[in-house]
């Protein structure tokens, strides 16, 4: 059971860490091309936005994270239709997701649309044209809005795309050793297990013969052993006999040189 739990947290954590490796790339690579849609990063003709304000709550709420369809030639857009629209606040475009109520001269090459936000009581002052709108809405993800507009932070991209990238790393690089240390023990038991087998397939007469040369082996070294201290004990009686000699030497030349001196004294006195 713990195996089963282990290995199944084991691909959990793979799943995971691939999830948000490739959420934050996707979104990483979403936004080198945000230039070329107002400022919203686009992929494969998609574009995606956070909902910064509450002028549609209830149907798109603060936060959300709204994905539409780029328009081209062949989009036709009709009343209800939620498009989203470039506009210009404080100087600086951007782009509004507001829903058509009304559209203005429809059989035209050119027709004009009126937006209005669900939660706002009044139109849209200005009247939006095929060249202002910038896509319909598809759907929307609850939450992932604030979520994205974080990961478009520095701190964001360190702890959404860098940590989990040097997690993903490490994670793999622990599979890896575990896996190399889970091969070695397996050899070393099955080497084990060969040397048992091997042991086990001996005859009695093979067994002896191997218990009879570590005896051997065992005495002799035994015997090695014992004839350094009776070598070192005869080398130790011939060093005490050597000084023994040396000193009787040295006292009976000792006697003769008294005589000497004495004889030499008495030719004195004569």
């Amino acid at each position: 059971m713990k195996k089963v739990l282990k290995r199944i947290g084991s691909i959990a954590i793979d799943v995971l860490i691939i999830i948000v490796f490739i959420v934050s790339s996707l979104v990483v690579v979403a936004s080198i091309t945000a230039n070329r849609t107002g400022g919203q990063p686009s992929v494969m003709g998609y574009v995606f936005s956070s909902v910064q304000t509450d002028s549609m709550q209830g149907t798109i709420n603060k936060g959300d994270f709204v994905v539409g369809k780029l328009i081209d030639d062949n989009t036709e857009i009709k009343v209800g239709d939620i498009i989203s629209f470039y506009d210009y606040y404080e100087g600086k475009q951007i782009v509004v997701t507001h829903t058509v109520v009304e559209i203005l001269d429809p059989d035209t090459d050119d027709p004009g649309y009126i937006t209005k936000g669900d939660n706002e009581e009044r139109t849209d002052e200005v009247v939006k044209t095929r060249k202002t709108v910038q896509s319909v809405y598809k759907f929307r993800i609850p939450f992932l809005g604030g979520f994205i507009d974080f990961l478009k932070t520095p701190l964001g991209f360190i702890l959404c795309l860098v940590l989990p990238l040097l997690g993903f790393i490490a994670w793999q690089a622990y599979k890896l050793v575990s896996l190399y240390l889970k091969s070695k023990k397996l050899e070393l038991e099955e080497e084990a297990e060969k040397i048992s087998k091997t042991k086990s397939e001996l005859s009695e007469e093979e067994k002896n013969a191997i218990i009879a040369e570590y005896l051997a082996k065992q005495a002799q070294a035994e015997q090695e052993q014992g004839a350094k201290p009776a070598e070192q004990k005869t080398q130790a009686s011939k060093a005490d006999a050597s000084r023994s000699n040396t000193a009787q030497k040295s006292q009976g030349a000792q006697p003769k040189k008294q005589n000497n001196a004495s004889g030499n004294k008495r030719k004195g006195k004569r």
